[in-house]
């Protein structure tokens, strides 16, 4: 019993010494310089430590107190010399390299997988300078070689996948087979426009996507720490899935139920979606993705890791937008016009409905409206402006309107009973919808010559 509760208590006061880090490094060419490590999370980088070299060339990067989490790092040995270093477990590296011949002399001790990875930075980096010098070549000779040099770029990178299939076979359920894995880009015969595509192109392009994530395990909690990670997911959402809001529910729904055994692979996923979609919400693809995220995910208690005051401000932000979403029939609004007649947005009749609301003195505005009332004059009879004036100063607003012609519907709320900024979701002005005959919205928070654009393909 005293025995076991002797090596308990040894292996407790001795476990710092083994989840520390030493990455010692030997670098010919540098003379007290510094070198950096960062973390990744997705492609983000992140400082973990720093050391000064000596006057040998040599640094030492370690904490006596904490190991590394599996994942890819970056060494930076310098401002221009760095490159990507799988880490899974260990304690003590050693890395020798020689600046002024790039990573061909790199060598990496510290295990099996770091040694064999060494090669394969070796072999990248040349194939990547020969690419390079190739590339020049092609940018400046006659058509008639163009072909030539085109073909000798591509058949530099067989041999580097190659080199990747190796590894992934050699170091199996290993960080360093799924970062290879993550590195080599799923193949697709490419197409330029004015091919012909072949009859079985669609179960082509299916089969693509069923198989985009192959031998790629979303509970490896390490992903989110792989760059390549975030490449291919940001990919994926954002040129291979058709932008179709119910393509791409469908697909955020599906690659979360994947990722439910991983906290971290979950989270990170989800707020991944999450910002993705915020950043684009105002689009008529990704709005309903925004909301679809909100409702089910963070207002149902399932992004885990958000504060209640993050989830009021968002539940609020969402009660506010829903009035007027894409596709919905916008809220009647019921205004004065310059004679104190109540003019009903629902009472006009036209195929169409631009929403124009400004203020007289606003410099946007006063650009703005003259290019409307040129748009106005262009589709008269299939298309109504109702412009709502958002001030209270009548006789600047009237003389706003004598000044500039405006024979549109010209309404204000004097009182400000309707809300408009509320209702409307109006954050800056001027700001413009597009309504279709019933009043649904097909356009939001756009300018004069984004209609421009739109109104043709509309009005026939």
């Amino acid at each position: 019993m005293l025995r076991n509760f002797l090596i308990a208590l040894l292996s407790f006061l001795l476990s710092p010494l083994f989840s520390q880090y030493s990455i010692h490094l030997s670098v010919q060419g540098i003379q007290d310089g510094k070198c950096y490590l960062f973390s990744y999370y997705g492609i983000h980088l992140y400082p973990v430590d720093s050391a000064i070299f000596n006057s040998h060339g040599e640094a030492l990067l370690e904490n006596p107190r904490h190991a590394l989490p599996p994942g890819i790092y970056l060494l930076a040995v310098n401002s221009s010399l760095s490159f990507p270093l799988p880490i899974e477990g260990e304690t003590n590296i050693a890395i020798t390299m020689d600046t002024s011949r790039l990573f061909s002399n790199l060598q990496i001790k510290g295990s099996k997988i770091l040694e064999e990875y060494a090669d394969y930075v070796k072999i990248k980096t040349g194939l990547q300078y020969r690419q390079l010098t190739y590339e020049r070549a092609l940018a400046s000779c006659s058509s008639d070689s163009v072909a030539y040099w085109q073909e000798k770029i591509n058949a530099l990178y067989p041999a580097l996948r190659q080199k990747q299939d190796v590894m992934k076979d050699k170091f199996k359920g290993s960080l360093l087979e799924v970062y290879m894995t993550l590195s080599q880009k799923p193949s697709f015969q490419r197409f330029t426009p004015g091919d012909s595509l072949p009859e079985n192109f669609t179960n082509l392009y299916q089969r693509y996507v069923q198989h985009y994530f192959d031998n790629i395990s979303f509970s490896y909690e390490p992903l989110v720490r792989i760059p390549e990670f975030e490449e291919r997911l940001a990919f994926f959402f954002t040129y291979v899935l058709p932008q179709q809001q119910d393509t791409l529910i469908k697909y955020m729904d599906h690659m979360l139920r994947l990722c439910e055994s991983s906290q971290e692979v979950y989270k990170f996923v989800l707020r991944w979606f999450f910002n993705a979609s915020y950043s684009r919400h105002g689009e008529k693809t990704y709005e309903p993705c925004f909301i679809h995220l909100v409702d089910h995910y963070y207002l149902q208690g399932k992004a885990f890791w958000a504060k209640e005051d993050f989830l009021r401000m968002l539940a609020e932000r969402v009660e506010l937008m829903r009035p007027t979403l894409y596709g919905k029939k916008v809220p009647d609004i019921s205004l004065m016009n310059p004679d104190g007649k109540r003019i009903s947005l629902y009472q006009i009749q036209s195929p169409y409905t631009i929403l124009y609301f400004y203020e007289y003195d606003c410099g946007i505005c006063q650009r703005e409206t003259p290019k409307l009332m040129e748009l106005y004059k262009a589709y008269k009879g299939k298309v109504e402006v109702m412009a709502v004036y958002l001030y209270a100063d009548k006789s600047k607003w009237i003389d706003y309107i004598t000044k500039n012609k405006l024979t549109w519907i010209n309404v204000h709320d004097p009182e400000k009973e309707s809300n408009l900024r509320k209702l409307f979701f109006i954050q800056q002005v001027p700001d413009i919808f597009l309504l279709d005959r019933e009043k649904k919205v097909l356009e939001k928070h756009i300018t004069a010559e984004k209609l421009q654009h739109l109104l043709p393909s509309l009005i026939k």
